[in-house]
């Protein structure tokens, strides 16, 4: 089965890059961009009261944007909520970085007929750059939240929606999360790594 998910296409890029053939580089890079356009559009789509439009997922640029519009900091928010039982869950979510934007754009260049053949030094440099974005894109799917807390512009109250991807390990203490459960969240923020 070929599944569609940003997981799915960075596990097959990472065959892929593994194989170590030429040929394997290009398909590493269809992978990539398609997870990059996959994870964005889940981002907008978690954050459907907050955009003002939805751009196609193959035009990374304009859904980069409107992102960008959206959460301007460059950062990984992580949100520690932590129960009256001293039990606690992190949520974190991990920006599309620019930088990883850039890579998935450039690496639509590829997919396209070369007009003179490639020498060995571009292609290790290819397959170089590949290597950097799926490290990129392995970091961005690193978080589970689909939509940082943001703040109300009128109130400065923050607005926590949680659209969150869970592991069946995680469902226990996602499901302590009913009205009326008191925690307390703590919010950080970290640079991105790559």
């Amino acid at each position: 089965m070929y599944y569609t998910d940003p997981e799915s296409y960075l596990t097959r890029a990472e065959e892929q890059l593994a194989s170590g053939d030429i040929a394997s580089l290009f398909y590493a890079a269809f992978e990539l961009r398609c997870a990059v356009e996959c994870r964005q559009h889940e981002y907008l789509e978690a954050q459907e009261s907050y955009r003002k439009s939805l751009p196609r997922s193959w035009k990374i640029g304009q859904q980069g944007k409107e992102l960008q519009r959206i959460y301007e900091r460059p950062e990984i928010q992580a949100l520690n909520c932590k129960f009256k039982d001293g039990s606690n869950f992190i949520y974190t979510y991990v920006p599309v970085s620019e930088a990883l934007r850039g890579d998935a754009e450039r690496f639509g260049n590829l997919l396209h007929a070369p007009s003179q053949e490639r020498g060995q030094s571009e292609l290790e440099k290819i397959r170089s750059g590949l290597d950097l974005t799926a490290a990129r894109l392995k970091e961005c799917l690193s978080g589970n939240l689909l939509s940082p807390v943001l703040l109300d512009p009128k109130t400065g109250q923050p607005l926590i929606g949680l659209i969150v991807k869970i592991s069946k390990q995680e469902r226990g203490i996602y499901d302590k999360m009913s009205i009326g459960e008191e925690l307390v969240v703590e919010v950080r923020y970290d640079e991105l790594t790559h």
